[in-house]
């Protein structure tokens, strides 16, 4: 029985005709029944932090939904994202329009200026990862990541490592990076099908946050 998030399948195609549309805006994130988009194998990917590296590859996500809207008196521009895989795991690019860089003080990255990535396994869809990044773009502040295990925060192995780099843009920032699928413990294949979803945190002012969103993600209450 599937799950109510969105779920991907790993291909090693660059495009198929059964996910041909995914360059148009992604439904919106409460839609009832799942979707199942291919994304690409992207052999020798190196994180730059820029997104060079990935050159037209990827499946885009042109612009994600806004869930929480910007003040009327803000400038704003949908964040839009592309998803990949490589032998080590799910690779992500985050395309962030931000002209307010507040990001948080303390580890609830969320707080501030983020990007998160939750997966799952479809074998065990009721245990996410969420990975959340502050891309270090507010002086104050350094790029930092977190990442859990959701509902229930296990201990995360003591040997991990993760390419996760960001880097300013004229507009906004760019983080870009690769979230191990041993994490699920899983190995990258063609075939796989894994639960995504995707949140961009963007903080207005000290009181104002607007968020957008791709797919169904969990978190806690904020």
């Amino acid at each position: 029985m599937r799950t109510s998030h969105w779920s991907i399948i790993l291909t090693t195609c660059l495009l198929t005709a059964g996910c041909a549309n995914r360059g148009s805006k992604a439904p919106p994130a409460a839609a009832a029944v799942p979707r199942t988009y291919d994304i690409p194998y992207l052999p020798a990917l190196k994180v730059s932090g820029n997104g060079a590296n990935w050159g037209e590859r990827g499946m885009r996500i042109d612009a994600m939904t806004e869930l929480w809207p910007h003040p009327p008196a803000d400038a704003c521009h949908p964040p839009a994202a592309r998803l990949g895989w490589t032998d080590e795991g799910l690779a992500f690019l985050f395309f962030v329009h931000d002209d307010t860089p507040i990001e948080s003080e303390d580890d609830d990255l969320w707080k501030g200026d983020s990007i998160e990535v939750f997966v799952s396994s479809l074998s065990a869809p009721a245990q996410q990862i969420r990975l959340a990044v502050a891309p270090g773009m507010d002086p104050a502040q350094k790029l930092r990541w977190k990442i859990e295990y959701l509902p229930e925060n296990k201990p995360l192995p003591v040997d991990l490592k993760l390419a996760v780099t960001a880097a300013k843009a004229a507009d906004g920032y760019v983080v870009e990076g690769v979230l191990p699928f041993s994490l699920l413990n899983m190995a990258a294949k063609p075939g796989t099908e894994i639960g995504v979803g995707l949140t961009v945190h963007d903080r207005t002012s000290l009181r104002g946050m607007a968020r957008y969103q791709w797919g169904a993600t969990r978190g806690r209450n904020r």
